[in-house]
């Protein structure tokens, strides 16, 4: 028997954005409420490489403009934004930057793992969705959160959920009414009934957050 042909990623465009917000909106009447309410969800998108991985890990636990500011401190500590560059920033020279002791270690755990090719960013595009996140979460303080975005984001993976984002849950929570008793059973019967579009339901999540709270949000 011939093995099986490996999985062809799943991912969206712009071309195709706007339909699969569509076919989300007509089987969920939050969805639609939140599109006729705010329009359609920014096509937010990174590239799939080493800044964006390391922006991702800055963002784990704070806000985007307080990561967004570590990032441009990083960025102006070195003569250009390279996991070489990166590893010769020592600890104290990170928290200068506002980069606590334990992400500067996460940050020099991914500088060394792609200098070493312990992980080929080029390759993931090619690679399922669970074989990325095998690849990412190998690397110290890489979880299944920061692989999701990653793939949601870098890559287009268009039926992933980062279980754990606290704006995303509090989005879930405030646009369907859920009590806290009512949250974690809910919540995982609405995620699973959104697959395959689990990224597109994310996406209206985020916006509505994002608008609710007057956040300004490049992606």
């Amino acid at each position: 028997m011939s093995p099986s042909p490996p999985e062809t990623p799943q991912v969206f465009n712009a071309a195709d954005f706007e339909t699969h917000c569509e076919t989300l909106a007509a089987t969920e009447p939050v969805f639609r409420r939140i599109l006729d309410r705010h329009g359609y969800p920014p096509l937010w998108k990174r590239e799939p490489n080493f800044t964006t991985l390391i922006r991702i890990i800055l963002e784990q636990q704070v806000s985007l403009a307080s990561a967004n500011g570590t990032y441009q401190k990083l960025a102006n500590a070195v003569p250009e934004f390279t996991p070489d560059e990166l590893l010769k920033l020592s600890a104290e020279e990170m928290r200068a930057c506002a980069v606590s002791r334990q992400k500067a270690s996460y940050l020099h755990s991914l500088s060394e793992a792609v200098t070493s090719n312990q992980l080929d960013l080029t390759a993931l595009p090619d690679l399922s969705d669970e074989a990325v996140r095998q690849e990412l979460t190998q690397i110290k303080g890489i979880g299944q959160w920061t692989a999701n975005v990653f793939l949601m984001l870098a890559l287009s993976r268009i039926d992933c959920f980062p279980t754990g984002d606290v704006a995303l849950n509090n989005s879930l929570r405030h646009e369907f009414e859920l009590t806290a008793d009512q949250f974690q059973e809910a919540s995982q019967n609405l995620i699973t009934a959104w697959s395959p579009l689990r990224t597109i339901a994310v996406y209206f999540l985020w916006h509505a957050y994002i608008q609710r709270k007057n956040i300004v949000f490049d992606g």
